[in-house]
């Protein structure tokens, strides 16, 4: 079974009209340098020369597909995210009809977390925090993302099962957890044990009925919080003196 759903950013390896087929391959080893770039030598260090060297191809010839830097990270923004929504969906896929597919999921999710797309991905985001350049490139795509991720998991549940209360706060609290863990989990005493506590949580989150009802809790609480918290800001209106 395909999950692949058409996805709204530009395919940056992709011809145009009247250019030669084989710009394809080339765009292709462009941006695969340039994810290998923002993976082993950072932002600072992805520039037009550092990915047309690491594509083994002259700077003119890379300036000729993207004329400067900014058309660059535009398209490996635009790459990397249908890369790893490409990645996510056959990872689906290949558990479709396993009977652990929940806990597989997340096992597979973590282990996306430490490709060269992600790695690269990483990089991107933390710059986007203060270009404002980057960020105008960078939001679009990740909503993207997010709307392909959430379309593709949810064919993992049924409609009661989406329906239930707390089902997106679940995917949220795996996805975020892991990829905080993934981006700024340094670790350093027993890592392996407590990094596997936390994928085990995950998977109790999604299979245990205590899980389940924790969740169901949470969104109850935020609930209260969110009605509690409007009444409070509601003004007012003052009362008029009465007119003796």
């Amino acid at each position: 079974m395909s999950r692949k759903s058409p996805s709204a950013l530009r395919d940056p390896t992709a011809v145009g009209a009247g250019e030669m087929k084989k710009s394809t391959a080339t765009r292709r080893r462009i941006m695969e340098a340039a994810v290998h770039c923002l993976a082993h030598e950072g932002y600072a260090g992805t520039n037009t020369g550092a990915v047309a060297e690491q594509a083994n191809m002259l700077r003119s010839a890379l300036l000729y597909h993207f004329p400067t830097r900014l058309a660059l990270l535009e398209a490996v923004i635009h790459f990397v995210t249908r890369e790893r929504i490409a990645l996510f969906e056959q990872a689906l896929d290949s558990i479709a009809d396993e009977p652990g597919r929940l806990s597989r999921a997340i096992d597979l999710a973590w282990a996306q977390n430490h490709t060269i797309e992600y790695r690269a991905f990483g990089e991107l985001a933390n710059a986007a925090r203060t270009d404002p350049e980057l960020a105008a490139i960078f939001a679009p795509a990740m909503d993207e993302y997010d709307r392909a991720r959430r379309a593709s998991a949810m064919t993992l549940f049924s409609a009661a099962e989406q329906a239930a209360p707390g089902f997106h706060l679940r995917r949220d609290i795996t996805r975020f957890l892991l990829d905080g863990v993934a981006s700024y989990g340094w670790i350093s005493e027993d890592a392996d044990a407590r990094i596997a506590m936390m994928v085990e949580f995950l998977k109790a989150l999604a299979i245990e009925p205590e899980g389940s009802a924790l969740l169901r809790k949470t969104v109850a609480r935020a609930a209260r919080s969110a009605t509690k918290s409007v009444a409070q800001n509601t003004v007012k209106p003052a009362r008029r003196r009465s007119k003796k």
